[in-house]
This record gives C-alpha cells, sequence and structure tokens, in this order.
C-alpha cells in the first residue's frame, strides 16, 4: 500500500479541520484577554470565551484564528451566503470523500486483496480522497 506524500495530509486535514472550524465558530463570541500562549504550543494554548448568552467554555486557538476568516467571508457575502457556503463546502468536501472511499473500496476489493489492505486503503481514501485515489487506480494497471 502506497501512502501520498506527507503534503497532501497537511494540505487536506488542515483544510477540511479549517472548514469544520468555521462550521463550529459560527456563534459571535467576546473572548476573554486572558491566555496561556506561554503554556503550551499555539495550537493548544486555550482561551476562554464568554457566549452571547452568557455561557463560558474554553477553546483552541486554533478555533480562535477563524475570527478573521468569519469576518472577511461576511464583509463580501454577507452573513447568511457566507455561512451557508461554507456549509456547503463542507458537505462537498466530506461527501466527495465519501464517494471516493467507496471507489477505493470497489477496487481494492476487486483485486482480490486481503481484507487489512481493503481497509487501509479505504480509511486513507476516506481521510485523503483524490491524491489516494490516484495512487490505488496507478496500482490497478499494474
Amino acid at each position: 500500500m502506497e501512502v501520498p506524500h506527507i503534503a497532501w495530509w497537511v494540505l487536506i486535514l488542515g483544510g477540511i479541520s479549517a472548514l469544520v472550524c468555521l462550521v463550529v465558530t459560527d456563534k459571535k463570541i467576546v473572548v476573554q484577554a486572558e491566555s496561556t500562549r506561554w503554556l503550551a504550543p499555539l495550537w493548544f494554548a486555550t482561551k476562554k470565551a464568554i457566549h452571547k448568552d452568557g455561557t463560558v467554555t474554553t477553546m483552541t486557538m486554533l478555533i480562535e484564528w477563524m475570527g478573521p476568516i468569519h469576518s472577511m467571508g461576511r464583509a463580501y457575502l454577507g452573513d447568511y451566503w457566507w455561512m451557508n457556503f461554507v456549509r456547503g463546502l463542507l458537505c462537498a468536501s466530506v461527501s466527495a470523500h465519501i464517494v471516493e472511499g467507496g471507489v477505493a473500496w470497489l477496487i481494492a476489493a476487486g483485486r482480490g486483496r486481503h481484507q487489512s489492505i481493503i481497509t487501509g486503503w479505504v480509511i486513507q481514501t476516506l481521510l485523503l480522497g483524490g491524491p489516494s485515489l490516484k495512487l490505488l487506480l496507478a496500482q490497478r494497471d499494474l
């Protein structure tokens, strides 16, 4: 079983994670100034957030970084269209990966591979989509 270049893992999983963060941070929140950046790497640092309804939660800095992206998207598209665009993009991405995972299963199973190899290709293709499926299709010709 071949594995795509690490750049694909970073770009694709990072992009889908960013879309999830954008959807999750749809709620407009006020962030307190308290930060623990010096305690952990930046992506594990946390801040307390006070929601408009008064509930307090802790969120990662990575999620907080989505604020400027939300602001830019809302400025160009408006709040309603921006959030529908982000949700639609996330749904389309997840749907494409599910279809590609199914195709990977059909191809790998059709070759009579061992179940662990089939499972590996399906999981990898569910996570990465096209780059993994392209490797599997290249092997199909062998």
